[in-house]
């Protein structure tokens, strides 16, 4: 895929389209995103109006929490596609899945689905239990890397081995983690320990990748907000390398 040095017009401001949100929760009534067509409608227009193109559907693959099969899945996207197609929104929507680490991931049947292609590459977003890293981690994501699949360790500020010692990324960038920010920790408005550990990783050049991880339209003004400190931050034409990937 070609390098994007895209830009549209906002009042006096050159804003760059942000390519690629490789995170959110956009299929209705399939995990703990939109529960509407509505509410996926008004996402993704905000999505857009935010500068991005093309956007991965990442609904949870949660044991005992989430766990929809693939056709209802499939059904949902294709009912969001069909809606954003009759409203001319201009994205592209790619599926994905957020996969939670343990013994049923490692063992799931329909794993083969959850990588989402990118330029030709496979990637897999992976959440971590909150409170310690599965011994199996090691393991599972050799286990990618031998199928040409590159892990993405989903929002890495949350978890709180990170929170307490952000050093703690090295190791996951170690087993061949790409790092991905959420845009919203980014914002003033944020949970303080989440934008601290955020602004570290980011200040010490440890973020690979920056997304919406959107559940619902009310994130909308959190993400804007995310978005003008990152363009503060980097520079308005260094951003764009934070929203695509290789």
């Amino acid at each position: 895929m070609a390098s994007y040095h895209l830009f549209q017009r906002i009042g006096n401001v050159n804003i760059p389209f942000l390519v690629l949100d490789i995170h959110s929760h956009i299929l209705p009534s399939i995990d703990d995103g939109v529960k509407t067509l509505e509410e996926s409608l008004d996402a993704l227009k905000g999505l857009y109006d935010l500068g991005f193109r093309h956007i991965v559907a990442t609904p949870h693959f949660y044991p005992g929490k989430y766990t929809p099969s693939i056709e209802e899945i499939q059904v949902a996207l294709e009912e969001v596609k069909e809606l954003i197609r009759r409203k001319n929104i201009a994205v592209t929507i790619i599926l994905g899945r957020e996969c939670f680490l343990d013994y049923e991931l490692v063992t799931a049947r329909d794993r083969s689905t959850f990588p989402f292609l990118w330029n030709n590459i496979k990637y897999q977003l992976i959440e971590l239990p909150q409170m310690s890293v599965p011994a199996a981690i090691s393991s599972y994501v050799q286990t990618l890397r031998s199928t040409h699949i590159v892990p993405i360790l989903a929002h890495a500020e949350r978890y709180n081995q990170i929170i307490r010692d952000p050093d703690r990324i090295h190791h996951f960038i170690s087993l061949g983690f790409r790092i991905q920010i959420d845009l919203a920790s980014f914002a003033p408005t944020s949970n303080k320990a989440l934008r601290e550990t955020a602004l570290s990783l980011l200040r010490n050049n440890l973020v690979d990748i920056v997304a919406s991880d959107i559940h619902r339209p009310s994130q909308l003004e959190a993400l804007s907000k995310g978005l003008e400190f990152l363009r503060k931050e980097c520079g308005n034409e260094n951003i764009e390398q934070f929203f695509s990937l290789p």
